[in-house]
């Protein structure tokens, strides 16, 4: 990860824009500055305190209502009369890295949010989360999740609403690899109940293998997956049209 520079840029917009972070949104300033939605994470992410500093661009220069706070824990450098006042607040080398992973954390919580949610769905709708690899999803655009909810125990996957499966993302986001958790298992599924216009309809292509022009027969556990969800969404869609004709 590349040094912050502190120029006129926030450390959110810096974070979000650097190279491989692509599947981040920004997380809103008020959303992170309400204890509530940080509860439990002190105790998860060593340095917490300087680490959530640096997210809030705390390091540099702070309003003058927080100088109780402020002179108890930094060195003043200098008086401003409109209101701001210059800081310098100490940290260890290794808090920046802290605060990526807390930021990782708030982010989880973030974008199972209103907010947080059309914030993503925007970038859904750029492509900034990439296309599903398989060739059959024809360049379906994928949402990022995770296997698990617990930190550190597994990398960032993609989710494609059309064969509904999860795969390993693209390269680019995989140096250095992003945490499952900091997008989790509930927002690529949330994100799709909430805005059903963009869920597609289930693939029902199967590739069908061939030697010589002739059909291989195949067993495959997945082949006979898609073709039960093919058949489910049929059977609802029936449903459904029999219901409105009783109507």
């Amino acid at each position: 990860m590349s040094d912050y520079e502190e120029e006129d840029e926030k450390w959110v917009q810096w974070f979000c824009s650097l190279s491989g972070n692509e599947p981040f949104c920004e997380v809103a300033q008020s959303y992170i500055e309400d204890s509530f939605n940080l509860y439990g994470l002190r105790a998860m992410v060593p340095n917490y305190q300087d680490a959530l500093n640096i997210i809030l661009d705390m390091t540099g220069w702070a309003p003058l209502y927080l100088q109780n706070f402020i002179l108890g824990y930094c060195v003043l450098t200098d008086w401003l009369t409109d209101g701001w006042m210059a800081v310098d607040i100490p940290y260890d080398d290794d808090v920046p890295a802290y605060a990526a992973e807390l930021y990782g954390l708030i982010h989880a919580r973030y974008i199972i949010t209103a907010h947080g949610l059309d914030a993503m769905m925007k970038k859904y709708r750029e492509g900034d989360f990439g296309v599903c690899p398989r060739a059959l999803c024809d360049g379906q655009p994928v949402v990022p999740a995770g296997l698990h909810d617990e930190w550190k125990k597994s990398e960032m996957k993609v989710y494609c609403p059309k064969c509904r499966d999860l795969y390993t993302p693209a390269s680019e986001y995989q140096t250095p690899a992003i945490d499952g958790a900091y997008f989790g298992t509930t927002f690529p599924h949330l994100f799709f109940l909430t805005y059903r216009e963009l869920e597609p309809a289930p693939s029902t292509l199967l590739y069908v293998p061939r030697v010589f022009g002739y059909k291989i027969h195949n067993k495959s556990e997945n082949r006979r997956r898609l073709a039960i969800l093919a058949k489910e969404d049929e059977d609802e869609e029936k449903t459904q049209q029999q219901v409105s004709k009783r109507k």
